[in-house]
C-alpha cells in the first residue's frame, strides 16, 4: 500500500510542477517580449526562470516531509532532519546532482527518482525556453539596430 500512495504523491508532483513551470514560462515569455534593453530582459528572465525551480524544489522539499512524517514512506539518512537539509535534498534530487550524502530508505525512494526525472526534465525545458528568449531577443535588437 505504501507503494501505491508514493507513486500517487510522485504523479502528483509532476503534474503540479509541470502546470506551475508551463504557467510560469507563459509568463515570463510575455514579460520578455517587452521592449526593453537585452541586457535587463536576459538576466530577468534567467532570474525569473531559476525562481520557478526554487518554487518547484520547495514543493519537494514539503512533498518530502509529508511522505516522511505523517505518510511514514520511508526515512533518510545521513543528516539530521530539518527543513534546510529537506530543502537540499529536494534541489539535489530535483536537479540530479545526487551528491549520495543523503540516502532515501523505503517508499519514498519512488518520489525521489521520479522526481529527479521531473526536475532534469523541467530544467531541460527552461534551458530550451532560455535559448528561443535570447534569440526573440537577438532579433528584436538586430531589428532595432538596422
Amino acid at each position: 500500500m505504501t507503494v501505491l500512495i508514493a507513486v500517487f504523491i510522485a504523479y502528483l508532483a509532476v503534474v503540479g510542477t509541470t502546470i506551475f513551470h508551463y504557467e510560469s514560462l507563459k509568463a515570463v515569455g510575455r514579460l520578455s517580449r517587452l521592449h526593453h534593453h537585452p541586457h535587463l530582459i536576459v538576466p530577468t528572465v534567467l532570474s525569473l526562470v531559476i525562481a520557478a525551480h526554487v518554487v518547484e524544489v520547495l514543493l519537494y522539499a514539503c512533498i518530502y516531509e509529508i511522505a516522511l512524517g505523517p505518510l511514514h514512506l520511508g526515512s533518510i539518512t545521513g543528516v539530521k532532519l530539518t527543513p534546510l537539509t529537506l530543502v537540499y535534498f529536494a534541489a539535489e534530487t530535483y536537479s540530479s546532482l545526487g551528491n549520495g550524502d543523503i540516502l532515501p530508505h523505503g517508499a519514498i525512494r519512488l518520489i525521489t527518482s521520479i522526481g529527479s526525472l521531473n526536475g532534469i526534465l523541467l530544467l531541460a525545458w527552461s534551458g530550451s525556453f532560455l535559448f528561443t528568449v535570447t534569440g526573440q531577443v537577438d532579433q528584436r535588437s538586430a531589428r532595432d539596430q538596422g
